[in-house]
């Protein structure tokens, strides 16, 4: 039987988490962070993964100067 990816679970090692088809997260400042995924499929069998990230500064979007 072919089984198909449900959702996604995240769980982001700064208090929050995210669930869904598609999750995104954006981090508020730099540090270490142990970040785990959960992949689970329309079956209900899961997976997961965890791994330490290493988020720096933003860097600034500098918009480019037009010049003729």
């Amino acid at each position: 039987e072919i089984t198909y990816i449900y959702h996604f679970k995240g769980k982001f090692g700064d208090g929050s988490s995210g669930i869904g088809e598609v999750i995104s997260h954006k981090f508020q400042s730099a540090a270490s962070y142990t970040v785990e995924l959960t992949i689970i499929d329309d079956a209900g069998a899961s997976d997961s993964i965890t791994k330490k990230i290493s988020v720096s500064e933003e860097i600034q979007n500098i918009p480019p100067t037009s010049r003729f």
